[in-house]
């Protein structure tokens, strides 16, 4: 069944109110140096980047990481000395990342040559020790991405350049992309 009456058009009205213009407030001052700018640019990318929750919980799996860290090299170290049995030094290869004193620092904000190692057996040790579930692991994962992606300049392609310098034995780049 159709319409019986023609569509009325509506005629267009006046306001009945003019419109208010709202103020803008203005700048307290200029952004005098590059310096500042600079700041403002890092401190809007750390506060929009990721959320406060997201922050917090990249520092607590940080700060359990080094503390599990410093107390697995600590047992390490001590199980090696009062074990009579202990393999000789002519045995022990090179490449042993637990002997290595640097190993400890491996957590730091800038990674060393053991940063993966260490990182796969934390990894390894929420999971299938503590029963993490897999996005818990993947968190902490994601908590030392994000803490060694600040630690390096990013080139254009969102790599950094992961190269291992003898001289100081300093990894650069991130090992966990």
């Amino acid at each position: 069944m159709g319409r019986s009456r023609e569509s009325l058009k509506k005629i267009p009205q006046l306001p009945t109110s003019p419109q208010k213009h709202r103020k803008r407030s203005l700048p307290v001052s200029p952004p005098s140096s590059l310096k500042f700018i600079e700041q403002l640019k890092e401190t809007g990318k750390e506060v929009h980047l990721k959320a406060a929750s997201t922050r917090r919980s990249y520092a607590g799996h940080i700060k359990r990481g080094r503390a599990w860290l410093t107390e697995y090299s600590r047992n390490e170290s001590s199980t090696r000395e009062l074990l009579p049995w202990t393999t000789p030094d002519h045995v022990v290869s090179k490449d042993d990342p637990y002997t290595n004193p640097t190993f400890v620092h491996a957590f730091d904000r800038v990674p060393n040559e053991f940063s993966d190692a260490a990182l796969a057996l934390f990894l390894t040790y929420k999971g299938f020790h503590e029963c993490l579930g897999r996005n818990t692991v993947e968190g902490v994962r994601a908590a030392f991405k994000d803490l060694w992606d600040k630690a390096y300049m990013l080139d254009e392609s969102g790599h950094g350049n992961r190269q291992l310098t003898v001289a100081d034995t300093v990894a650069n780049g991130n090992r966990t992309q």
